[in-house]
């Protein structure tokens, strides 16, 4: 990407920020989300489908039934996944905004949980927190809110997604394919071994990874944030990549490391590579005690500096 990209992809993120600013900031606002009705405000009241929810409630649901893939997709929720080795099934507490008091409930949905009226009207989830035995796939998504997964193990997968939050995963073990998504927030993954692939990406946000051994690859990007990455070890490929943001490794140890960043500087420090590949259109490369067998390293509007 070209510097007069980089800079409409900063303006186009000040416009989506100054958007939310002017909703939140409103007497009455309307969110849509593909095949849902987020909701409207209006002077504190909460609507969806033009049916008011003034009241809240706090829901629990608890099932001896393990699953093996526990999947979650909500339009407005923060969604919290703890693998707990204390739960057989699955153990959930829901937040939600209902039109009549009492009204909504959880009950089981395949491979799910699912939030009922026994009126038939509609009821908003404003927070979701799950517990699941450690050996579940876990697959959640929201599209306004952070999204949390901690403690799974020996899955195939842990995919976690928002369109507008935070994502924050630790304490995987033993997942061959993990992957995290935001449009705008930070990604972070940590204290995790044996994850094989892994993708952290966030349109609009950092992205970092920290204490992370046995991968296989590794893939940061972001159009607009730094990529930080420490104590590292991923034996086929580690790339980094923002298009307005600097890039910094710390304790990183691959075969072939691939850093590039439009508007940024990249750092190195006591990290091991078989190829390191730098390329930085406007920022200096910094290396520090880093070690490889082959290099290219290319800096547009900056400097290269390396020493052991």
């Amino acid at each position: 990407m070209t510097r007069n990209h980089g800079f409409l992809v900063l303006g186009g993120v000040f416009v989506v920020l100054g958007v939310l600013v002017a909703l939140s900031g409103g007497c009455h606002f309307t969110i849509h989300d593909p095949g849902w009705h987020l909701g409207t405000f209006v002077n504190n009241g909460t609507y969806v489908n033009g049916v008011e929810l003034p009241f809240k409630n706090t829901l629990h649901y608890s099932s001896l039934e393990q699953m093996q893939r526990f999947t979650l997709d909500l339009p407005s929720a923060p969604i919290t996944v703890e693998g707990d080795p204390k739960v057989t099934g699955v153990e959930a507490t829901f937040e939600v905004r209902e039109h009549t008091a009492g009204d909504a409930s959880l009950g089981p949905a395949p491979d799910s949980i699912a939030v009922k009226s026994a009126t038939g009207n509609p009821v908003l989830v404003t927070s979701a927190k799950v517990r699941v035995p450690p050996g579940t796939i876990v697959e959640v998504s929201t599209s306004l809110g952070s999204v949390t997964v901690s403690g799974i193990r020996g899955v195939s997968l842990v995919s976690a997604k928002t369109d507008a939050g935070r994502v924050e995963l630790r304490d995987l073990h033993d997942v061959p394919k993990v992957t995290a998504k935001s449009s705008l927030g930070q990604v972070s993954l940590a204290t995790a071994s044996g994850v094989g692939d892994v993708s952290l990406d966030t349109d609009s946000g950092a992205v970092s990874i920290k204490d992370v051994t046995g991968a296989a690859t590794v893939k940061c990007t972001t159009n607009l944030g730094a990529v930080e990455a420490a104590s590292v070890e991923a034996s086929d490929s580690l790339t980094a990549k923002s298009d307005c943001g600097a890039i910094e490794l710390k304790d990183v140890k691959t075969g072939r490391a691939d850093l590039r960043t439009s508007l940024g500087g990249v750092s190195a420090q006591n990290s091991t590579f078989d190829h390191l590949e730098v390329h930085t259109d406007a920022g200096a490369v910094r290396l520090r005690g880093c070690t490889y067998k082959t290099k290219d390293i290319h800096s547009g509007l900056g400097g290269v500096s390396e020493k052991q």
